[in-house]
């Protein structure tokens, strides 16, 4: 059995089986960020993540700003589904030898560009030589986070949160198995951007890092009767968490009810 036969979402429940965890964990593989209890009543949050040539950018179509900038950003958004503040990171590069310095000068300049927003330290990290560029941030956070999630986790009770990173079916799916529980979404009410052409799109592909998350319904009136005007960023309620029994299903617009797989961008 080949690697890609599997797929990667039963590939990394398998491979995390064997790991040994002690009580300080709270919440270990399976989520994108690790919860890690370090004093009474305080929490580390720990993520890492990868940006492979040809996987997550190419080179003659973003700039080494561009890509030293998301290859930080991908792991920001996964501490502020987390509710956390991003601190401190770790840098890896694999990198061709043969591209000109300029070149890294401009990744390095996108991640301090960022960095420096979120006041975030760089604090380390390797080098090594490969034929395509590989960056894997590691990054340690302390709850809570960026201005929306934290308005959000300092003021309502937030059942369960994750950014968008592999597509808002799949990524929705993912709190589902890990709550045990079903859910119908409204097709018209989803918020589809200019560079979605289509519905499919809008919710199968990756990489929105927008924050999904979860409330029970008393708490959603209050806040949509008391916050959402406060808030910066558009908030949008596109369905219902239902028993598990009800599965995971899909409201088109003419009220027709279909079910949903859990589907999106996946590696393998």
């Amino acid at each position: 059995m080949r690697i890609k036969d599997i797929g990667e979402i039963r590939l990394i429940k398998r491979a995390a089986g064997d790991f040994r965890l002690d009580r300080s964990v709270v919440k270990g593989s399976g989520d994108d960020t690790a919860v890690i209890r370090w004093a009474k009543n305080k929490y580390l949050l720990f993520t890492c993540d990868m940006s492979i040539e040809d996987v997550h950018f190419k080179l003659g179509e973003a700039t080494p700003f561009q890509i030293g900038w998301k290859a930080l950003g991908r792991n920001i958004s996964d501490i502020a589904a987390m509710g956390g503040v991003s601190r401190y990171a770790l840098v890896s590069i694999g990198i061709n030898p043969d591209l000109p310095v300029s070149f890294l000068n401009g990744i390095c300049k996108g991640m301090k560009t960022l960095a420096d927003k979120f006041n975030i330290n760089i604090v380390g990290g390797d080098m090594a030589r490969s034929k395509k560029l590989v960056i894997d941030i590691s990054l340690i956070g302390v709850t809570p986070r960026l201005n929306e999630a934290r308005k959000l986790v300092k003021e309502f009770k937030i059942n369960s949160m994750i950014d968008i990173s592999d597509g808002l079916v799949l990524d929705l799916w993912r709190i589902l198995n890990a709550s045990k529980a079903g859910a119908r979404i409204y097709q018209n009410t989803i918020p589809l951007s200019k560079d979605a052409d289509s519905f499919e799109k809008a919710v199968y592909e990756g990489e929105d890092f927008e924050l999904l998350f979860t409330m029970n319904a008393k708490e959603a009136k209050r806040y949509f009767r008391t916050a959402l005007a406060k808030m910066e960023t558009p908030v949008t309620l596109i369905g219902e968490i239902m028993p598990r029994r009800f599965g995971y299903k899909l409201i088109d617009k003419a009220g027709r009810i279909s079910p949903l797989k859990a589907k999106g961008f996946l590696h393998f």
